[in-house]
């Protein structure tokens, strides 16, 4: 009886499938509304533009089905139009400087993926952290907002088998910071963003 040349936990096409492994993918952001009430009780509301995230995560192949990883990114989006009660205001007034949200979270991820005998492999993921998060507004004072707040993702996609041990990942993604704190701000609602990727995946 022949046996394969190769160890149980890889596959002649696909490659390793169990081991550790490296992903890096970059994509358009869209941001979510920010709205809540000041700490002097007025409502505001910031929307934003189109943005970018760009993500790193080394990760662990338990199995062909289970992966753990830690992710850590870099997501920006501008500012498109500042509220304050009825007041609007708009990037390029001359009351309005620079404008921005800069966020960089750092998630514990699991990730589920459908084995498949084939290149195409479908997967949902999951992850829980922080969110590092830099708030930047001004009408006639600057305004800038540091801040670490708990965060969680949820995210689905798929991978296609470029050549043994190289992935290309396809990805959509949802990041959540709950309880959002902002410097000088009262009560704020939830904060969502929403990705959609393109990037590799090499296993080793």
């Amino acid at each position: 009886v022949s046996q394969s040349r190769y160890p149980a936990k890889f596959d002649e096409q696909l490659g390793p499938m169990e081991g550790f492994c490296f992903r890096t993918a970059v994509g358009p952001s869209f941001q979510q509304s920010i709205s809540g009430r000041s700490g002097s009780g007025r409502y505001q509301n910031f929307t934003f533009k189109p943005g970018i995230r760009f993500d790193l995560e080394p990760a662990y192949n338990v199995t062909n089905w289970f992966r753990v990883g830690v992710e850590t990114g870099f997501i920006f989006n501008r500012i498109q139009r500042l509220s304050f009660e009825n007041s609007n205001f708009f990037p390029g007034d001359s009351r309005v400087g620079s404008t921005g949200f800069y966020q960089v979270p750092v998630l514990a991820n699991v990730r589920f993926q459908f084995p498949s005998e084939g290149p195409w492999r479908g997967y949902v993921a999951a992850g829980f952290g922080a969110n590092w998060s830099v708030l930047q507004a001004s009408t006639r004072d600057p305004y800038t907002s540091y801040s670490w707040n708990l965060a969680y993702q949820l995210g689905t996609g798929f991978n296609y088998t470029i050549t043994q041990g190289l992935d290309l990942d396809v990805g959509l993604k949802m990041l959540s910071t709950p309880n959002p704190s902002f410097q000088g701000s009262g009560e704020t609602k939830p904060v969502y963003n929403y990705a959609a990727q393109v990037g590799l995946a090499w296993r080793f």
